[in-house]
């Protein structure tokens, strides 16, 4: 495979690219067009006088040259446009992404992301109060007894401690499931 900094088709196709470009920002007039007409023709009338120049050149060289940079010049314009409609799908795409994500925090708070599994997503639906003590929580997880939960918030596994309140914020809660969903992957 060719270096791609270093091939010249590169360096070529990138010069006409920029021109591309460049058209592509100025208003073109009549006037405008009618003189890349004319430097077209004059571009194709060097061209073939190039090929007469060359000794032993008979019509059908020059008429097989020119079908040749005819045939790569629609081919480097087809190859174009098709970049110009992928380019168009994806953007259409990423708009729908972009209008979900908006979407997705109106309908949530900040700590709930929209990477996080299905199933976290699911629990925060079931999250219908502020705070909840630990039977509530007990409940809402499965698996582990009310005393637990005081032990583990306690110990900090639901964030700070501050050793009065009894209860688990939402937001604590919530983190909590994620970050015990997010153990279970590994494990």
């Amino acid at each position: 495979m060719k270096n791609e900094i270093t091939d010249p088709k590169n360096h070529y196709l990138d010069t006409i690219l920029k021109h591309l470009n460049f058209l592509s920002h100025v208003e073109l007039d009549e006037e405008d067009i009618k003189d890349i007409e004319i430097s077209s023709n004059k571009y194709t009338d060097i061209k073939v006088m190039d090929f007469l120049s060359v000794d032993g050149t008979s019509p059908e060289i020059v008429k097989d040259e020119i079908l040749r940079l005819k045939t790569t010049t629609n081919l480097i314009l087809n190859s174009i446009e098709k970049g110009f409609e992928k380019s168009s799908e994806k953007l259409d795409d990423i708009f729908k992404k972009i209008k979900g994500f908006e979407k997705f925090h109106e309908n949530y708070p900040p700590y709930v992301k929209l990477n996080h599994p299905e199933e976290g997503l699911k629990f925060y639906k079931k999250l219908k109060k502020e705070e909840y003590n630990y039977s509530e929580v007990s409940n809402l997880i499965g698996g582990k007894t009310r005393q637990l939960i005081s032990t583990e918030h306690q110990r900090g596994k639901f964030g700070v401690y501050d050793g009065k309140k009894k209860k688990i914020s939402k937001e604590k809660l919530y983190t909590y499931f994620i970050n015990e969903l997010e153990k279970k992957k590994t494990t």
